[in-house]
């Protein structure tokens, strides 16, 4: 399946999980092998059940599309708590950066597949408003209007 279709699938997932996880997606990005996201779940939902869900519901809608079984990721999932402001901060411009260092794109302005360019296109509704605060320090997630 052609790449670009892979990471689209990966992102119909992630919406459908905001529809049925109680969540905050701050930042994410989908590379070709792997994807990071900043997520902070909210009242009962935990991480890993969030987790679970989306890399079980991509794995069966990749694998239903290409006539495969089994796990699409490699491992199961990494996940830390992001301690401070200057850690989340930090990470934060990890994500937005990359697809530039990975080669993928120029400018972190022209990838796609991650929340800086959907949120520019105006293509994640889904994804909400980020909080005024990040985007006094991120202006560059301001959502097209």
């Amino acid at each position: 399946m052609e790449q670009d279709t892979t990471k689209q699938m990966f992102l119909e997932v992630l919406a459908r999980a905001k529809q049925k996880f109680e969540f905050e997606l701050d930042n994410f990005v989908i590379m070709g092998n792997h994807f990071h996201l900043i997520i902070q779940p909210l009242g009962d939902t935990s991480l890993s059940k969030i987790m679970k869900w989306i890399l079980q519901t991509f794995a069966i809608r990749y694998n239903r599309a290409n006539g495969l079984w089994g796990h699409f990721w490699g491992d199961r999932h990494y996940s830390w708590i992001i301690p401070t402001l200057q850690d989340f901060l930090r990470t934060f411009t990890y994500l937005d950066e990359n697809p530039v260092r990975a080669g993928l794109a120029k400018h972190i302005f022209d990838w796609k597949w991650g929340a800086i360019g959907l949120r520019r296109t105006g293509r994640a509704a889904w994804l909400g408003q980020p909080p005024t605060w990040l985007l006094a320090i991120f202006p560059s997630h301001k959502p097209s209007s």
